[in-house]
């Protein structure tokens, strides 16, 4: 199967917020060097800077990227990669969740919604309820949330890495029945080798914070 192109999932309310912000800041900086002059806008540019570059840090910038090498979770402090051969399960309990051997990832950018998101009668509700095992279905795999979205988008490329990996067949059941096809090198084989989680710290932004707030300090002193 063709490989799909590297994509990427952001909530549309991060994105809106974000611009609202920086539109803010941008004119409360023009008001300011306007009305009080530039000394004044240097005392407050560290203030709105550090501002707009939370909102950035905390509602745009998190996100979920993936691509032919896995599932890249991009959170306010860091940042995980999950190759898809460690990847064996997802969650939406409270949040888009990788599931690992070792330990689960929450994606800081698909939280799940509440109850509520079930009721009513969306089409997706029906589908997915006939598809989920005993008609059971959790509000986070709702494709019109922001953790069923992405949950979509990771299933999507998951299932299609899988389809590209070579299988080989066991004949030997104890019931000599049908063949049994099993995909090798996902991580779950003897002797495969599963590549390991990275994870980052954005350390960057902390110190572009602490930089802000510091300026800002001597700025207003």
């Amino acid at each position: 199967m063709k490989a799909l192109e590297p994509e990427s999932f952001r909530p549309r309310f991060g994105i809106g917020l974000t611009a609202a912000i920086a539109l803010m800041t941008a004119a409360v900086a023009v008001v300011t060097l306007v009305d009080e002059g530039f000394g004044a806008l240097l005392s407050a540019w560290p203030w709105l800077a550090l501002l707009a570059g939370g909102c950035w840090a905390v509602f745009y910038n998190p996100r979920v990227d993936v691509d032919g090498a896995g599932v890249r979770l991009v959170n306010v402090w860091h940042t995980v990669e999950v190759p898809w051969p460690a990847l064996v399960g997802l969650d939406t309990k409270w949040a888009l969740t990788l599931v690992t051997a070792e330990r689960r990832y929450r994606a800081w950018a698909a939280p799940a919604p509440g109850r509520t998101a079930m009721r009513g009668d969306h089409p997706d509700t029906h589908r997915l309820r006939e598809a989920a095992v005993g008609g059971e279905i959790r509000p986070g795999d709702m494709p019109n949330t922001d953790s069923g979205e992405a949950a979509a988008l990771v299933r999507k490329h998951w299932r299609v890495h899988l389809q590209s990996l070579p299988v080989e067949s066991d004949d030997d059941q104890a019931d000599g029945g049908d063949t049994v096809a099993t995909a090798v090198g996902h991580g779950s084989g003897i002797g495969a080798t599963v590549p390991s989680v990275t994870r980052k710290l954005h350390v960057e932004h902390v110190v572009a914070a602490v930089g802000l707030a510091a300026l800002g300090v001597v700025g207003v002193g």
